[in-house]
């Protein structure tokens, strides 16, 4: 039986050998450094100390490192989100920063920029305001149901309640994030392919 499985990993290693071999000069190379790319800026979003600029110096050869830059830029694009929390909002300021370090077009990046952070703005406060609104309105509905009767409860029974209570707020919370998100993300995914086409 280890024999029928090594002859079809064999099998599979000479069509896929073909199939590289058959492939245009310039895409074997694209195979090879566009994940080289992405694990740099991997490496880059989640080592604070790494240097993207030195390590991306490493790459001299123009056909390399025009792969090793889409690699970077796409897996920098993909951690572009909006963000939901501190953490988020930082990981945002990092992959601008880098995408300063791959693009050279300066100014087009400047006006982009410009918008992407105005969008942000937005972004974090009507999702702030929102928040707060819908925390404010399940307090007040809260009120309202209790008036008074929640601290005649026993402990384990007032608990259970804002176990309650506070389960609902967080999946009013997520479905108000995601209805926001669906307004935002369209003009975030649009930005993103302004960025990939600067140079």
């Amino acid at each position: 039986m280890s024999d029928r499985i090594l002859s079809a990993f064999e099998k599979a290693m000479e069509r896929f050998e073909s199939r590289v071999k058959n492939l245009p000069a310039g895409h074997s190379v694209k195979l090879q450094y566009l994940p080289v790319g992405r694990n740099l800026a991997a490496r880059y979003l989640h080592e604070r100390d790494f240097n993207l600029y030195e390590a991306l110096s490493n790459y001299t050869d123009p056909t390399a490192r025009k792969y090793v830059l889409e690699g970077v830029e796409k897996s920098l694009l993909d951690n572009l989100t909006l963000p939901e929390d501190e953490e988020g909002e930082q990981r945002n300021t990092r992959v601008i920063y880098a995408l300063y370090q791959v693009k050279e077009d300066k100014p087009a990046l400047d006006q982009v920029v410009k918008e992407l952070h105005h969008l942000l703005n937005h972004y974090r406060h009507t999702r702030d305001n929102a928040v707060e609104s819908l925390k404010n309105s399940l307090i007040q509905r809260y009120r309202q149901i209790n008036r008074g009767k929640l601290n005649q409860l026993p402990y384990a029974e007032q608990q259970r309640i804002h176990q309650e209570i506070n389960l609902h707020f967080r999946k009013e919370k997520a479905n108000l994030l995601q209805r926001l998100a669906t307004q935002i993300n369209p003009e975030l995914e649009r930005l993103k392919e302004v960025i990939k086409d600067i140079r």
